[in-house]
């Protein structure tokens, strides 16, 4: 054997004596790949979540899990994929720590730390109701909606973290809306679309550093505005308490009607009133009052408005009801 193969030969045993040491512990340092899923992300007091596992290093069915609460074993079995809990109140953490122990001995642990908040998504439609309604003014067509996100974000040191100091994203339809979005803008305005259709809007709502996140979100559907009728009393005024019904009896010799629109948006200068009785038009002495007498003894009449809005081509509402002498 030649001095130069004996050279070639101690130099590819030596190469290969350096790769089995080296690349035996560069293969144990390899760790499996472990997925730990957050249902649903955004979490709610006392709400139910459900935690996940999965890989694709290893059969995950053959691993031995181990769930724990806040340092507390909970639940430990081989293929324990899921496990389920109910958070506390808004600012309380609580962790769980997935323990898992692979075929061949491998250990991983995966742990996370929840802290429910709530956000809450109220809207307030920007549309006419008289005097001393109780109720809320609703969303009708070519109107505008404001929403407002009150949220109630527990930092990490168990302080609220100021409304103002959180950065809220607004969607609408699924688009977001960069230019309505950003620091401390918790309140957006949305118009009704010409072709009336639902409105989804959704706020997610995030402190600075991005550790904390939560979100809502809101469908409404725009309505027509609506008229209504009241009785004029010469002593009592306008009896919101009592609408009129579909059929009135009158037992005076007169009656006043007071026609009162509701969830209209602009200026009541842009609305027209336009009264039939008997299908004929009729000229009111106040645009949304009509006088009834009884002239004829008995008999019926029907009583017809509409109302419309000048500026706003679906802003209008009909109403009729009949009138007995």
């Amino acid at each position: 054997m030649s001095k130069q193969y004996r050279q070639i030969l101690v130099l590819a045993c030596f190469f290969t004596i350096a790769v089995f040491f080296v690349a035996k512990p560069l293969y144990a340092q390899v760790r499996p790949n472990v997925n730990l899923i957050v249902t649903p992300q955004s979490v709610a007091p006392n709400q139910h979540v459900t935690f996940s596992i999965e890989s694709f290093s290893f059969d995950i069915n053959s691993a031995t899990v181990s769930w724990f609460i806040n340092g507390k074993l909970i639940k430990k079995a081989v293929g324990e994929k899921t496990f389920n809990v109910t958070v506390g109140k808004a600012g309380t953490a609580t962790t769980v720590l997935a323990h898992i122990v692979a075929p061949g001995g491998i250990v991983v642990d995966k742990t996370v730390t929840l802290r429910p908040n709530t956000v809450n998504l109220i809207w307030q439609a920007k549309t006419y109701t008289p005097p001393f309604y109780k109720g809320k003014a609703l969303f009708t067509y070519q109107s505008d909606v404001e929403f407002s996100a009150l949220a109630t974000i527990i930092g990490k040191n168990g302080v609220r973290v100021s409304p103002q100091n959180l950065i809220y994203t607004w969607s609408v339809n699924g688009d977001v809306q960069a230019d309505k979005s950003g620091y401390g803008k918790n309140t957006i305005m949305i118009s009704s679309p010409l072709i009336p259709r639902p409105i989804y809007v959704q706020v997610d709502v995030t402190t600075q550093d991005k550790s904390i996140h939560s979100s809502a979100d809101v469908t409404i559907a725009p309505l027509a505005p609506q008229v209504v009728f009241y009785e004029n009393h010469p002593l009592y005024g306008t009896v919101y308490e009592h609408a009129l019904p579909d059929s009135v009896h009158l037992i005076a010799t007169e009656i006043k009607i007071a026609a009162i629109p509701y969830f209209f948006a602009g200026s009541p200068k842009d609305l027209t009133f336009t009264w039939l009785v008997n299908n004929k038009q009729t000229v009111a002495s106040e645009r949304n009052s009509l006088v009834l007498r009884n002239n004829s003894g008995t008999g019926v009449s029907l009583i017809s408005l509409s109302i419309q809005n000048v500026q706003k081509t679906l802003q209008a509402a009909r109403s009729t009801f009949s009138i007995q002498f």
